[in-house]
């Protein structure tokens, strides 16, 4: 056998410097720790900022259940733990970077401190300063009272300074630094909060803590009338021999916004409407993708679709399915799953699409039954119920002008006469559905019937709101107008 010369390729020690350019935004970076406490068990995390020390700092804080000194020290080393490992089904760790290099994207200095039931606490020191400089991958187990004290009977903190995520520590950095990140923990924790899962506060310098509250995207306050218009299980088996492996899915509508109070207008505000519609992915109930449309062909945002909202549940064991990265910030919609997702995607931007048009057209907005129009319509007499020919429905008015009132009579007499009741019954008959092409037309032909009526748009279109065929139709109706309005621009 062919002799084969051996030579080390372990990382350089600028590994860590590229991890802390891995993509993380500050609140990402910030929810990336929080989900060592979650995994942890922690019920109450907490997080304090002083960017007025002589050498700011932050510091998050749980009462999880703590770790020995040497599960700190594994803690400290990238990737001690294999990707493909089987973890539990609530744990949102996975690749043992999180933490190196959530904290190297906004310090430069980490304390990790820790403490189990009955044993004291335990503390290392992760310095990237001289990792870089003496290029050596080693950390530091160190006595830090002062970190030590703020630990109850268990939990950690990890203690974060020479901080690099601002070049100027003013209150107008700081605070909107804060207010953002406050909503944004909402957000990706929003499940965990409105579950009471765990207790998140964020305090600043010695102002009061603010405690977080869950942000849900499919639900309101005060406003409950938003419709759930498609829920699936998936089964990824069927696509994948990976295993079991559930997804589950559900769309939904909201309310227009401007049927909102301010309470809510102000709730689902956020980013805005167009920004926030499209897919929002839950791993382990942790949001990972928050609007959008996950890049699915010929899908973009608009502002008819801003209605639209399509939730995504799936568990860490699709992790490699959906590709998510370590910052978990980032993933892929598998080849076998994208029609599905688009399908569903499709069904509920035209579903937003409905309120939105009722919205620039309220006259077209469905009237009740009671005021419809209808082709047939029912009578009572001595014999029973008779069905006959609506002779003021306006199409059918437009179709017997040239006619006499007697041929009309006789017309309406023989077509409600002789309608084929046992046949359609006895066959199941379906009836010729209307072409988009066919409403189109018949819209054109009823306006300008009503046109010359005297009638205003506003009228007509009120009018055609409650006439048959039209009722059924109204998105194509709805187009009809738009394209009226643009032609008389």
């Amino acid at each position: 056998m062919q002799q084969r010369e051996s030579f080390s390729i372990s990382p350089g020690t600028t590994i860590m410097e590229v991890l802390g350019h891995s993509g993380y935004s500050f609140n990402a970076a910030i929810a990336d720790l929080i989900d060592n406490s979650l995994a942890a068990k922690a019920t109450k995390v907490e997080l304090y900022f002083n960017f007025r020390a002589k050498c700011p700092y932050l510091y998050i804080k749980d009462n999880g259940l703590g770790m020995s000194l040497p599960k700190l020290k594994e803690a400290a080393v990238i990737g001690f733990e294999e990707i493909s490992k089987e973890r539990k089904i609530d744990d949102l760790g996975r690749f043992s970077t999180g933490l190196k290099s959530a904290a190297k994207s906004f310090c430069n200095n980490l304390y990790i401190c820790s403490k189990q039931v009955d044993v004291p606490a335990n503390t290392i020191q992760l310095d990237f300063q001289h990792i870089k400089s003496s290029k050596k991958w080693e950390a530091f187990v160190v006595t830090k009272p002062e970190i030590e004290a703020l630990i109850g009977h268990q939990g950690t903190v990890v203690y974060c300074t020479n901080l690099t995520v601002f070049d100027d520590f003013n209150d107008s950095n700081i605070y909107g630094l804060i207010d953002d990140l406050e909503v944004s923990l909402s957000h990706v924790f929003g499940k965990y909060l409105l579950a009471q899962k765990v207790e998140i506060s964020i305090q600043c310098h010695e102002s009061k803590p603010i405690t977080l509250q869950g942000w849900n995207p499919f639900d309101l306050p005060n406003n409950k009338s938003t419709k759930t218009i498609y829920e699936r299980k998936i089964d990824y088996k069927d696509y994948s021999p990976l295993g079991d492996n559930s997804i589950i899915v559900k769309a939904y509508v909201l309310p227009v916004f401007a049927n909102l109070d301010s309470i809510d207008q102000q709730y689902i505000k956020g980013r805005g409407l167009i920004n926030q519609q499209g897919f929002y992915v839950y791993r382990n109930e942790r949001l990972i993708s928050e609007g959008g449309w996950l890049n699915l062909p010929d899908l973009e945002l608009d502002d008819k679709s801003k209605y639209a909202r399509i939730e995504v549940n799936i568990l860490s064991n699709l992790d490699e399915v959906f590709k998510i990265n370590f910052s978990k910030n980032s993933l892929t919609v598998p080849v076998g799953l994208q029609k599905i997702f688009k399908d569903i995607a499709k069904k509920v931007r035209a579903e937003s699409r409905k309120s939105a048009n009722y919205l620039k057209h309220p006259e077209l907005k469905p009237r009740l039954k009671s005021d419809d129009t209808k082709v047939w319509i029912t009578s009572h007499s001595a014999v029973g119920t008779v069905l006959s020919v609506n002779g003021e429905h306006p199409l059918i008015e437009k179709l017997c002008m040239s006619m006499s009132q007697s041929d009309r009579n006789k017309l309406f007499k023989l077509l409600s006469q002789t309608i084929p009741i046992r046949t359609i019954q006895e066959q199941n008959l379906n009836t010729e559905s209307y072409s988009e092409r066919d409403i189109l037309e018949l819209t054109e032909s009823m306006y300008n019937t009503l046109k010359q009526q005297g009638l205003s748009l506003s009228e007509i279109k009120k009018k055609i709101a409650t006439v048959e065929p039209f009722k059924e139709n109204l998105n194509t109706v709805i187009e009809f107008f738009d394209k009226l309005e643009e032609n008389n621009k």
